[in-house]
């Protein structure tokens, strides 16, 4: 990979098998997310496989990446090899698993695993999503709240310089009316 992502250019038609596999998935699908960010920046020609979800939906965000599959027999267990433009390929495990004849059991208790953790993912996607909502309300009151003192701070800007000229006047009466006053006296 190392080789490649150095050497590619434009021109290059790059072709990359499973991408993101052999490590944890979660690491395997961000160092694939930034490998295709590579690619895409260089303008390399790009045939990625995975069998990663979240590779997939990364692909759907962009214009220039195309979705593809190829159909699976179930019937058969084997492709066939059609392909499916603009539509992504589901895993097939508990299909297969079933067909093969695991435990209905083993099979029941790893779906109910993958129904706990979409559940638990789209809970804390709510959670945050709500966090995200509270944030910008606090955002809009605090801007309201700076706002108001703006306006506070002009007000009594005004206020200190209709008092400043209200002394100064009031001053200048009263060294007339002092003036006045010694003149009269002498």
């Amino acid at each position: 990979m190392t080789t490649v992502s150095e050497d590619a250019t434009r021109n290059s038609i790059v072709l990359l098998d499973e991408l993101g596999s052999q490590t944890d998935p979660l690491e395997g699908e961000s160092l694939s997310m930034a490998i295709l960010d590579h690619f895409r920046d260089v303008g390399s020609w790009v045939v990625a496989t995975t069998h990663f979800s979240r590779l997939k939906q990364y692909g759907t965000q962009f214009e220039d990446i195309l979705i593809a599959s190829v159909e699976f027999d179930l019937q058969n267990l084997m492709p066939t090899y059609r392909y499916r433009e603009n539509i992504m390929g589901e895993s097939n495990a508990f299909a297969i698993a079933k067909r093969l004849g695991l435990n209905e059991a083993i099979i029941n208790q790893a779906q109910e695993y993958k129904e706990a953790s979409q559940y638990e993912t789209e809970h804390m996607m709510e959670i945050l999503e709500t966090k995200i909502q509270e944030q910008e309300q606090k955002i809009v009151e605090l801007n309201e709240k700076e706002n108001e003192l703006e306006k506070d701070k002009a007000r009594l800007l005004l206020d200190r310089e209709a008092m400043r000229r209200a002394f100064e006047k009031e001053k200048e009466k009263l060294v007339e009316e002092n003036e006045s006053y010694l003149e009269e006296m002498l």
